[in-house]
């Protein structure tokens, strides 16, 4: 749940929004009636009373009148990723609104109109129907990709009473955290961050209009339905704000794959294996942008769905082996300037200025290559056929076996 929808129930209408207006995209998880920490020493470390997510409610004097343990308790719950603080009128001091101002930790005044029996009891109410709706989406969405498409008419009736609708254009983007191998979180930890993530992107698509969204985790990555009939503005700010949220919190990034746009239930299979695939591509062949689609992958798109890389790798070698060999034997690194050469359209000057190389060295260099591969290299099909082989050659040597399987 999101602040917007607390600020929508019309019993808490006197609920005020006094500091920390930049946070209100934090999603909220649960409360937390905090007044037991009063009885804490300054030794004891606040923020292991916090999980993450939780919408915090201060009420008692010893806490709210002791301004210093009250920033203390907001950094702590910062660290944490608390959702927010809720405090009775009268008792906040202009101290704490600049640290929820600073921290962007959305800091509530609560009316004496407002009993705190019933503020939890709304809250937690509309907490556990939400999270029921998203456990629902969550089946549908999941029985769509997965259940025998002849049977899907109930499941499309269902999301159409969410207001998503297959029949109008879609497509699948992939959301798919980057750690290195020696960074890989723990499960406990890695759980926060797939929920958080969700709902950084839940709520930048509940901006958008789209109070419901269709969502999937797949190991370290989230699928997410787009309904593009729906979306009026550019995708793009919209993928960059939840990627600089993400990274405000937890220092970690990640890539996106998009895939073609489709409008039919059956589409929705192809959808999803074509965003998996576009950052397994992007990974594989260091592609640097966080956005890719799968559209712009050319020749990799085809590569992704040989099964038998050892065709690959014969392919490649049928064309290279000659070059790759006598560079072995003679410590040199001619296929790197054949391969500069191919990139830069065969004009000489333009290779020779890329490897920081004088023209004659570069014209000697391509003599010997003819002469290994015994082949002219102003025979353009030639020259397609090696550019395509190196483009195998890199796919093949980056790819892990089962590495796309492991995002579908």
């Amino acid at each position: 749940m999101f602040y917007p929808d607390i600020m929508k129930i019309p019993q808490l209408k006197d609920l005020v929004l006094l500091g920390g207006k930049q946070g209100v995209h934090r999603p909220i998880r649960w409360l937390y009636f905090a007044d037991c920490i009063e009885c804490l020493d300054d030794s004891e470390n606040l923020g292991d009373w916090i999980h993450g997510g939780e919408l915090i409610i201060v009420t008692h004097n010893s806490i709210t009148q002791n301004t210093n343990k009250l920033k203390q308790f907001m950094y702590a719950a910062n660290e944490k990723n608390a959702a927010g603080f809720i405090i009775h009128v009268g008792r906040i001091a202009p101290e704490i609104i600049q640290t929820a101002d600073e921290l962007s930790l959305p800091l509530f005044e609560l009316s004496l109109s407002i009993k705190l029996v019933d503020l939890s009891q709304i809250i937690c109410k509309k907490l556990i129907e939400e999270e029921s709706k998203e456990n629902t989406l969550d089946r549908i969405f999941t029985d769509l990709l997965y259940k025998d498409s002849k049977n899907n008419r109930d499941l499309l009736y269902q999301a159409q009473y969410y207001g998503i609708d297959l029949q109008k254009p879609f497509c699948i983007a992939m959301f798919t955290m980057l750690f290195s191998e020696n960074q890989w979180p723990e499960e406990k930890q890695m759980s926060i961050y797939r929920t958080n993530l969700q709902k950084f992107i839940q709520y930048e698509f509940y901006n958008l209009g789209l109070p419901n969204v269709l969502t999937l985790w797949q190991n370290d990555s989230i699928a997410v339905l787009i309904p593009l009939h729906k979306i009026k503005a550019d995708l793009m700010p919209v993928l960059k704000r939840i990627q600089a949220h993400f990274w405000q919190f937890y220092s970690i990034n990640f890539s996106v794959g998009i895939s073609h746009s489709y409008h039919s239930a059956e589409g929705l299979k192809v959808a999803f294996d074509e965003a998996a695939k576009a950052v397994h591509i992007a990974r594989t062949i260091k592609i640097n942008d966080d956005v890719v689609f799968y559209k712009d992958m050319g020749i990799y798109s085809i590569l992704a769905d040989v099964e038998n890389v050892t065709l690959l790798e014969a392919y490649y070698q049928s064309w290279l082996k000659p070059l790759m060999d006598w560079d072995a034997l003679q410590g040199k690194d001619l296929c790197n300037t054949l391969e500069m050469y191919l990139t830069c359209n065969c004009k000489v000057t333009e290779t020779a200025n890329a490897l920081f190389v004088h023209r004659n060295t570069l014209r000697y260099r391509l003599d010997k290559i003819e002469s290994i591969l015994g082949r002219s290299l102003d025979d353009l099909s030639f020259c397609m056929e090696l550019q395509f082989a190196f483009k195998v050659k890199r796919y093949w040597e980056m790819t892990k076996p089962n590495s796309i399987q492991s995002l579908l």
